[in-house]
């Protein structure tokens, strides 16, 4: 998990830093710097859960019914990538100039699109 060594990272850059610049060091045991810690894990947990929601997937993964229905639906479809929320599949691509996703289900059923 990215966010330890990140973490660790950060704490031993702002050690180091304030050592350099002869600040006062930052020791783990202030209740400040625990709350600071404590942020900056919270928020780097937020960031990665949001990061792994969505999962890129090849063309080769995605289902034969799923693309049928999308070549059916957006024929003139260019650069288009394919990721797996769940037990959905999203294509994110280019029609007419503009970025275009669209989610189908495992079967191929269209569930919505977004420009």
């Amino acid at each position: 998990m990215p966010v330890i060594p990140f973490m660790f990272f950060y704490y031993s850059y702002l050690n180091v830093t304030l050592e350099i610049n002869s600040f006062i060091v930052l020791k783990l045991c202030n209740k400040t710097n625990l709350l600071i810690m404590k942020k900056i894990f919270l928020i780097s947990l937020l960031i990665y859960t949001l990061t792994a929601c969505e999962k890129k997937i090849d063309v080769v993964s995605v289902p034969e019914s799923v693309k049928a229905s999308f070549k059916a639906r957006y024929p003139e479809a260019n650069d288009v990538k394919w990721e797996l929320e769940g037990k959905k599949y999203e294509a994110e691509f280019r029609m007419n100039d503009r970025k275009t996703e669209a989610e189908f289900n495992e079967d191929g059923s269209f569930i919505k699109e977004e420009k």
